[in-house]
């Protein structure tokens, strides 16, 4: 990767703050994960990264200053880029009202229709970029730019499992039932997320995503 400009903080009482100065893409998607990879094994600690943020968690205060100095020498070594075996993943998803409780609303405020929202969302390949607020909770990139809305002002108190949603320039999958502030535009009947399985998390950073619409009746059928 070209030269890296980045910032670190100390963020809360034990974990230090790397923020990138680069755009999200494949490029920096594997880097960061190479990079996560990097700093485990150099420094023996828990590591998670975002878009273009990597976050340092749980670190012993007395050592906070120590390991936030030794990480530019650790940022400047050799990253291998992690090239992940990414899969592709089609994901079922019924856009009628009845599992799109935010779909009217969304629309209007875009001046879309609720075909051409349809049309949109499924006519991108998404990346999982990174997981994150819930356990299966996909971070997707790629969303047109004609669905970014921001998030609401008033978060809903019950998203309801499989829920796709649309929060400004993210569209991600609610595993489970959640209190969330994105927009609800439909809902899969596939399980993201199942702590009896292994791995319990279908996704994982790297993989592709593709939505395909499907009708209430063949919701109400599906089977994983």
């Amino acid at each position: 990767m070209n030269k890296l400009e980045y910032e670190i903080s100390i963020f809360g009482e034990a974990s230090l703050l790397i923020q990138i100065k680069k755009e999200p893409s494949d490029i920096l998607l594997n880097w960061l994960l190479g990079c996560c990879d990097h700093i485990r094994s150099t420094l023996n600690i828990e590591v998670i990264h975002t878009y273009n943020e990597i976050l340092l968690k749980n670190l012993p205060s007395d050592e906070l200053i120590t390991i936030k100095n030794k990480l530019p020498e650790i940022l400047s070594s050799q990253v291998v880029c992690k090239q992940v075996k990414s899969e592709l993943y089609r994901i079922p998803v019924c856009y009628e009202t009845a599992f799109a409780k935010d779909i009217e609303a969304y629309s209007t405020s875009l001046g879309l229709s609720i075909s051409e929202v349809i049309r949109l969302h499924t006519s991108v390949t998404y990346t999982v970029y990174f997981m994150g607020f819930l356990p299966g909770f996909p971070y997707l990139e790629g969303l047109d730019k004609r669905l970014h809305l921001p998030r609401k002002d008033t978060p809903a108190r019950k998203i309801i499992k499989g829920s796709i949603a649309i929060g400004g320039s993210q569209t991600g999958i609610y595993p489970q039932e959640s209190p969330g502030g994105w927009h609800c535009i439909g809902q899969t009947p596939i399980s993201l997320y199942d702590s009896l399985q292994e791995p319990p998390i279908l996704l994982k950073a790297g993989d592709r995503v593709v939505f395909y619409e499907i009708t209430a009746a063949a919701f109400k059928s599906f089977k994983n």
